[in-house]
C-alpha cells in the first residue's frame, strides 16, 4: 500500500509542465524511430530544453556551483562525442526531392527517454530531500547527469550537421 501511496504522491505534484515534456519528447522518439524529414533548426529545441531545464536549477539552488559546471562542462563534451558516434552508426542522412531527410532509429527515443526520467528522478529527490542541493557529491551527480544528457543531444545535431555539409558539398 505504501508504494502505491508514493507512486500516487510523485504523479499528484508532479508539475503539468512536466507531463506536456515528457509526452512531447514521447512523441519526437516515436517520429524519429521512422524514416522522415529532418529540420536542422527544430533539433535544437530538445537541448534548449535541457538546457534550461538543467542549469536553472544548478546556477539557483546549488551550493558547489564552481565544481557542478567544471563536471557539466566536461560530461557535455563526453555525451556529445558517444552521441556523434552512435549517430554516426545508426542513423544516415541523405536527400531526397531537395529536402534533408534521416533514416528511422530508435536510437533517439532511447537518449530522450533515458535523459527525462534521469532528470525527472534527480529532481523527485531533490523536492523530497532539499537538504540534497547542499551536498557536494549529489550537487557533482546532477551535474554529471545534466551535461551528460545535453551532449547526447549536442552530439546528435553535429553529426546531422556534418552529415549535410557533406552532401552538399558532394552536390
Amino acid at each position: 500500500m505504501m508504494i502505491i501511496n508514493i507512486i500516487s504522491e510523485v504523479f499528484n505534484q508532479t508539475p503539468f509542465y512536466v507531463w506536456v515534456i515528457f509526452i512531447y519528447l514521447l512523441k519526437r522518439g516515436l517520429k524519429a524511430s521512422k524514416d522522415g524529414e529532418l529540420s536542422l533548426s527544430k533539433m535544437f529545441i530538445m537541448p534548449s530544453i535541457f538546457i534550461i531545464w538543467g542549469l536553472e536549477k544548478l546556477l539557483t539552488n546549488f551550493s558547489y556551483i564552481g565544481i557542478s559546471m567544471i563536471f557539466y562542462s566536461i560530461c557535455m563534451c563526453f555525451g556529445t562525442l558517444i552521441s556523434y558516434y552512435l549517430y554516426s552508426r545508426y542513423r544516415k542522412i541523405y536527400i531526397k526531392d531537395g529536402s534533408l531527410y534521416k533514416t528511422g532509429s530508435y536510437l533517439p527515443i532511447t537518449i530522450m527517454m533515458t535523459n527525462f526520467f534521469a532528470k525527472y528522478l534527480l529532481n523527485v529527490a531533490m523536492a523530497v530531500n532539499p537538504l540534497l542541493y547542499s551536498t557536494l557529491f549529489f550537487n557533482i551527480l546532477y551535474s554529471l547527469l545534466s551535461g551528460f544528457s545535453v551532449g547526447l543531444f549536442i552530439g546528435g545535431i553535429l553529426q546531422a550537421y556534418k552529415a549535410y555539409s557533406n552532401l552538399k558539398a558532394l552536390a
